[in-house]
């Protein structure tokens, strides 16, 4: 069974930034993996309890879904230092 994927607003500007090569692997992840079987990630602690990341390289995507509504939605896809900063707007 494939999850509903959404996009958050402020995804497109972290999708700009970035290489077409990493970029590309994000949509082959996004669809083949964590539409798929969004527990593929690993669940985050503490005040982002609710949120799950996936490791791409360097890279980390973080999302969050709802199995309830079989929703999933894309928060941020940056690199791992940053990646965490503004991820609630």
């Amino acid at each position: 069974m494939k999850y509903k994927v959404l996009f958050h607003k402020n995804l497109i500007k972290d999708l700009k930034n970035l290489d077409k090569k990493i970029t590309g692997r994000f949509f082959d992840i996004v669809s083949n993996k964590i539409a798929v079987n969004p527990e593929s990630g690993r669940k985050l602690k503490e005040k982002y309890k609710d949120l799950w990341k996936y490791r791409v390289g360097d890279y980390r995507i973080i999302y969050q879904f709802e199995n309830e509504n079989i929703r999933i939605l894309i928060l941020r896809f940056r690199h791992r230092k940053n990646v965490y900063d503004n991820i609630y707007y």
